[in-house]
């Protein structure tokens, strides 16, 4: 069967057409990978900073389950830690929901203070709950610290500095 040349530029244009909207597609693909990691890496940034490390850094160290009033009576920075920590809980579990943040992404980078918080605060936001009459106080961060628990990222047991230390530039 011999291709006229009408047929074979015909054939050649829906190549080039059909090699161009697949190239098109992965440079969208690429593109939208990078704005959600760009998206992912501010909106968590934009929480993680001294007052938040502070705070954090401040719960861990009580003992885990406090009551409301134990938490309360502590003073106002341990209180203020509390409702320091509830905000960055909400946020991330919020935008994890979402899925503009990853669940992985939080808990390589926070995975661990989110954890520990939530162990220190879980009876006082239950307690504040009920008392406020509020059942979404706490809401988000008890969704991500159940996820947490429910999907942990594996090489989190070793640390990095253990899991990835063959990587390589």
């Amino acid at each position: 069967m011999a291709l006229d040349l009408d047929s074979v530029v015909g054939l050649a244009t829906l190549v080039a057409l059909v090699g161009g909207l697949g190239g098109a597609y992965l440079q969208l693909r690429e593109s939208e990978r990078r704005r959600r990691d760009a998206q992912a890496t501010e909106a968590v940034r934009s929480i993680q900073n001294e007052e938040a490390f502070a705070a954090s850094r401040l719960l861990s160290a009580l003992p885990e389950g406090l009551t409301a009033h134990e938490i309360e009576s502590r003073g106002p920075e341990v209180l203020g830690a509390a409702r320091r920590m509830e905000m960055v809980g909400e946020t991330l579990g919020y935008l994890v929901y979402s899925r503009v943040v990853p669940l992985a992404v939080v808990d390589e980078m926070a995975g661990g203070s989110i954890r520990a918080c939530w162990r220190t605060l879980r009876r006082y936001a239950g307690e504040v709950r009920e008392r406020e009459g509020i059942p979404n106080s706490f809401e988000w961060f008890q969704w991500l610290a159940d996820r947490l628990e429910e999907n942990p990222v594996a090489w989190k047991r070793q640390g990095a500095h253990v899991a990835h230390r063959e990587w390589r530039p």
